[in-house]
């Protein structure tokens, strides 16, 4: 049989071997795959840039011509109301009039932003050419109203109009001229851009490609060597596997020997405990029928031996059954604990989904009427995390903290109990705070451990509550911890699974 220790060693120089041309092949592909993003990312901003201009260019052109179009309908208005008087071809003119300093503006915002890019006729130009136009308009309409058609005439035949006017094309046709420029330079380049793109990203899928194929051999390779050692792992391992199966059997089979020895032990010691609480009960009776026998005699009180008899029924005797009778309650006590402690491997665990805040406000509605005796409060802060648990078991932790952080309330300050809540991560997060007494750091710990309790001993109990809710806790796949300072209160944290259901299906027990 080749030895585990061998086969893991040539696996672990394979898997090395296969990480280290994989990661160079990694740091290849991701070279590429960066040029390329680089590539696009300064084409694209180069095409961007580019189209950005040609749009800019053609809306230069647009309002060059609504500027030019405007000027015309002007120009027919006041034509066809010299020729005929009507003052409805007066409104073209009216309204091209009215539009022109909008227009203008925004023409002129167009070519001032195109001059960073080529040089655009002065703008100028095209509005002392507009302007010198309205002007002459303006006067002959101003010379017909006044009932001087012949001078208006006059203006008209001067050509002082078509002067302006054949300026405002010349100027119109300049500015197409340049923009028709920039735009054809500017698609030149956006192809030229895309051509330099297309080449890039061939270039970096066909090194994808030979990466793919190379990544293809090496993985065949690394998986025939992979399944090679996994066979010679499988067989060494086989015999490790059947002695981990036995020795589980052989804990399993302890554990149960545990269990099983609990609970005789436990039936065994409340046999006697019966008997002796029987017995005890004979003896109140014995010594109830003998002191009511003394009192109802005609004793003599000053004789010593009599004195002494008294005492011994009237004191002794009832102090003697009063410690029998706690120590057997102590005692049967213990032995419930011990019996629930031993039974606890054997409850099945149910899990279900639980609404952490109603399982809260149930435990702490049991103990709401010790807490209005003792004038405390207890609150729960929303929301609580909703996890997938065995309810049963909550059910006895927050009992047990609960009831914990009632019995060692501060006399000197009003008692608050506080139940938060958080997910983190996979996990779920309680916390039960108190502003009690608090646990000295030194018995964080030693408060978990059965039949140990700290600090001062003036309330009932066994010291099995916490170590029972350490032992739930656990089972549930979780943990439990303190945070005290020994003054200022106690803080109680679990950290449970938000699913349990998962990890049993896992085979977690």
């Amino acid at each position: 049989m080749v030895a585990a220790g061998d086969t893991q060693g040539s696996t672990t120089h394979a898997d090395k071997r296969f990480l280290g041309y994989n990661a160079l092949m990694a740091l290849v592909a991701a070279a590429i795959l960066l040029t390329i993003a680089v590539g696009s990312f300064v084409f694209g901003e180069q095409t961007r840039t580019q189209a950005a201009n040609a749009l800019e260019a053609g809306d230069a052109d647009r309002s060059a011509l609504l500027l030019l179009g405007s000027l015309i309908d002007a120009e027919t208005g006041q034509r066809g109301w010299l020729l005929t008087g009507d003052e409805d071809y007066l409104k073209p003119y009216d309204e091209a009039r009215a539009r022109f300093p909008d227009q203008f503006q925004q023409f002129r915002r167009r070519v001032e932003s195109l001059s960073t890019f080529d040089r655009m006729p002065d703008p100028a130009r095209l509005e002392h050419a507009v302007q010198r136009e309205f002007e002459e308009m303006a006067l002959t309409i101003d010379l017909v109203r006044a009932g001087q058609r012949d001078a208006a005439l006059a203006v008209v035949r001067s050509n002082a109009g078509l002067e302006s006017m054949s300026e405002a094309r010349a100027y119109v046709a300049e500015v197409l001229a340049v923009t028709s420029a920039l735009r054809s330079n500017r698609i030149d380049r956006m192809r030229g851009s895309a051509q330099l793109l297309t080449i890039l990203t061939s270039f970096g899928v066909l090194a994808i490609i030979v990466l793919s194929i190379l990544a293809i051999v090496l993985i065949t390779y690394h998986t025939r060597e992979l399944e090679t050692a996994r066979r010679e792992l499988a067989r060494a391992n086989e015999e490790l596997e059947d002695r981990v199966s036995e020795r589980t059997k052989d804990l399993l089979s302890a554990n149960a020997e545990v269990q099983r020895y609990a609970s005789i032990v436990s039936h065994d010691l409340r046999v006697p405990l019966v008997n002796i609480v029987g017995f005890a009960g004979e003896l109140d009776t014995a010594q109830a029928r003998l002191a009511d026998f003394l009192h109802h005699g005609n004793f003599d009180r000053s004789d010593p031996a009599v004195a002494d008899v008294h005492e011994a029924v009237d004191v002794d005797m009832p102090e003697a059954l009063g410690f029998i009778h706690s120590s057997t309650d102590r005692m049967d006590s213990l032995i419930n604990e011990i019996l629930k402690l031993a039974r606890l491997g054997h409850t099945p665990l149910v899990p279900e989904e639980i609404v952490m805040e109603a399982l809260v406000g149930d435990c702490i509605a049991t103990h709401q009427h010790r807490l209005d005796v003792g004038g405390a409060t207890a609150v729960v802060i929303p929301p609580l995390p909703r996890i997938i648990s065995d309810a049963s078991s909550l059910h006895q932790i927050f009992m047990n903290l609960l009831d914990n952080a009632v019995k060692y309330f501060d006399p000197e300050r009003a008692g608050r109990i506080v139940i938060r809540g958080r997910l983190d991560g996979i996990s779920a997060i309680f916390e039960v705070e108190d502003n009690g007494r608090g646990i000295v750091p030194d018995d964080h710990e030693r408060i978990f451990e059965l039949f140990r309790r700290s600090g001062l001993q003036d309330q009932p109990g066994e010291g099995i509550g916490l170590a029972h809710v350490r032992s739930l806790v656990r089972r549930l796949g979780g943990e439990i911890g303190v945070i005290s300072d020994g003054r200022t209160g106690t803080t109680f944290r679990l950290t449970l699974p938000v699913n349990l259901r998962r990890r049993l299906t896992k085979g977690v027990r």
